[in-house]
């Protein structure tokens, strides 16, 4: 349901660009282009609507876009600060770059001895959270806390990536052992936890809330993605109703789910989960996907525009 104003298209593009990760942990396929010159803070709103309940919510978005950059995903916020990647020149192969956002300051995040990096998550403390490639090429996870640089790598990995963190410092994500299976896993109080869904091919964590609770997705041999909820070693199911694939990407400390979802023509519609579904998808884009929900409920995640271009977005 459309509430009020549609999204304006900024600028054309034309190249295919996709997320850094082992698995290009969102799966987004855009077409990405020429650089803007500036940034863009459009305000759209949207409604939340729920396919099982008449209930209905208007959020307010804002459009947060790195200045110049031809694409910006913004994959979790504190409230004050919010953090992403974004690329400047899509024809040039695998470079995203990582930036912070506070108020109308953006500043690019560079970790020393990397090639790339994508700071997946920061907490109410300020405590960011990622992966990055080293100069040879291999993916580590880590946390960086006042500037303070620490690895997370999962014990035998091949790869590891860090994609979410909760305040109490633990933090979950994917692995990948030595023949190249991808894994989800959550690291409390400095213990390492294997989670693998018993239906899945891989399975990739996202986020785990202050109740050690946590949000992921699985993919089964047929390459669908399902979400699950995981606490105490046991699985809940998180798919919606006749998705194609359901990607749970944020949880709250209240176990509210953020994510997104394909629908049978492959258009990603963002929602929200607790005992029901509800869709939020921004007016007049022609998809969303969810990143984080905060203890607030406030959102962030990425919408796509009219030209197929990928803008970064929080919603009050």
């Amino acid at each position: 349901m459309v509430v009020s104003e549609t999204v304006q298209p900024v600028v054309s593009q034309n190249a295919k660009r996709e997320i850094f990760g082992p698995n290009s942990l969102l799966r987004l396929h855009r077409d990405l282009a020429a650089a803007k010159s500036t940034a863009v803070r459009a305000r759209v709103t949207a409604a939340v609507a729920s396919p099982r309940t008449a209930t209905s919510k208007a959020y307010s978005f804002v459009t947060v876009d790195y200045p110049g950059a031809a694409a910006t995903e913004v994959l979790d916020s504190n409230g004050t600060t919010d953090v992403g990647i974004f690329i400047f020149d899509p024809s040039v192969a695998s470079v995203n770059q990582s930036f912070t956002h506070t108020g109308d300051e953006y500043q690019i995040v560079n970790l020393p001895d990397s090639l790339q990096s994508v700071v997946f998550a920061i907490n109410t403390l300020g405590v960011m959270a990622g992966a990055y490639s080293d100069l040879s090429s291999n993916l580590h996870g880590f946390v960086s806390n006042a500037g303070v640089i620490s690895n997370v790598d999962f014990p035998g990995s091949i790869q590891t990536m860090v994609v979410g963190i909760n305040d109490n410092g633990d933090t979950a994500g994917i692995w990948v052992d030595a023949a190249s299976k991808t894994h989800g896993f959550v690291n409390v109080g400095g213990v390492f936890t294997s989670i693998d869904h018993p239906a899945g091919t891989s399975t990739e964590v996202t986020k785990i809330n202050a109740s050690g609770e946590v949000a992921g997705y699985y993919e089964d041999a047929a390459s669908v993605s399902h979400g699950f909820l995981w606490s105490n070693g046991n699985f809940t199911s998180i798919d919606f109703p006749g998705a194609t694939s359901t990607i749970p990407f944020g949880i709250n400390d209240s176990g509210e789910i953020a994510g997104y979802y394909l629908d049978a023509s492959s258009v990603s519609h963002g929602f929200l989960y607790q005992n029901n579904f509800s869709i939020v998808d921004v007016a007049g884009a022609k998809g969303t996907l969810l990143t984080r929900i905060s203890n607030e409920g406030d959102l962030t995640g990425v919408f796509v525009d009219a030209l197929n271009e990928d803008h970064g977005l929080t919603a009050h």
